[in-house]
């Protein structure tokens, strides 16, 4: 959703690692599946995952935003 793009820019601007990110910005959505996705994504990145892979496996967002990702990776 562009309300988790937008929350994952800025809390990734200020220098928050990007796994906390993930959650602090899910969770400013107010969405509770979203939130329910970035939490796997999350356990995804832990695991060793790459982001753009770990946003693919839980359809946390667009495949536009996942390519986007991933060609900055």
């Amino acid at each position: 959703s562009a309300r988790l793009a937008d929350a994952l820019a800025l809390t990734l601007a200020a220098g928050v690692p990007i796994r906390q990110a993930l959650i602090l910005s899910s969770e400013a959505t107010g969405d509770p599946e979203i939130s329910h996705r970035a939490k796997a994504t999350n356990e995804a990145l832990k695991s060793g995952v790459r982001l753009s892979d770990a946003m693919a496996q839980t359809a946390l967002t667009t495949e536009l935003v996942i390519r986007l990702v991933r060609s900055g990776e």
